[in-house]
């Protein structure tokens, strides 16, 4: 990546793709992503939904629970760990703000490691 600094998001990603599964096995972060991006794009996007924007139907694919990434998805893991970065949920309008936009900022994230690892 061009810089060192990593959002929660983006480390969120990172820290849970698992491609083994699929017997794909790369050699850094890149390629992870972009192995990532590949089966993305052969289990979720079809000639029905490829015309809604990307991060749109990234998104979506993370709502399913793809077994390439283990994203925290339960209210209180999610809540939990934002609480560890440090980040603010400490009031309920706030808990519902992050969550209300988690999965479009963790997609976000996602295009920007694809984009700039």
């Amino acid at each position: 990546m061009k810089t060192t600094y990593l959002t929660f998001y983006e480390r969120t990603i990172l820290e849970s793709i698992d491609i083994e599964p699929y017997n794909i096995f790369t050699e850094n972060e890149f390629e992870k992503v972009q192995e990532v991006y590949k089966i993305f794009l052969k289990e979720y996007v079809h000639k029905n939904n490829k015309h809604e924007r990307e991060t749109k139907l990234f998104a979506d694919w993370l709502r399913g629970l793809p077994s390439s990434l283990s994203i925290p998805f339960s209210n209180y893991e999610i809540l939990q760990n934002a609480l560890v970065e440090g980040l603010n949920v400490s009031t309920e309008e706030a808990e519902d703000y992050f969550l209300g936009m988690y999965w479009s900022n963790l997609s976000n994230a996602f295009f920007t490691l694809k984009d700039n690892l």
